[in-house]
């Protein structure tokens, strides 16, 4: 990464950018289970179960791969000291 990438994603602008972008779109995740008085679903309430259900499906398969890998996904996160005395996969599949 260069220095200019690097410096841009470590500012504090940038750590607020993030945090209005998972808000935003948190609220537009929850919009069609919580709507807002007095609007109205165009979708049947039982459509909601599986729109839980299948997003869902992605926290599960994430879960699943950090659980279960063989190996430790992310390379950075293998260079930083464990407190616990853990490894870096033990803590990985821990976390999973």
């Amino acid at each position: 990464m260069s220095p200019a990438l690097r410096s841009g994603a470590t500012s504090d602008l940038w750590h607020h950018v993030e945090h209005t972008c998972f808000f935003a779109t948190a609220m537009l995740f929850w919009r069609p289970v919580i709507l807002p008085w007095p609007a109205h679903s165009s979708w049947p309430r039982w459509a909601m179960i599986p729109y839980l259900v299948l997003a869902d499906l992605q926290n599960s398969v994430l879960a699943a791969i950090l659980t279960f890998s063989d190996r430790v996904i992310y390379s950075a996160y293998d260079a930083v000291p464990r407190a616990q005395g853990f490894s870096a996969l033990e803590d990985q599949a821990s976390r999973g």
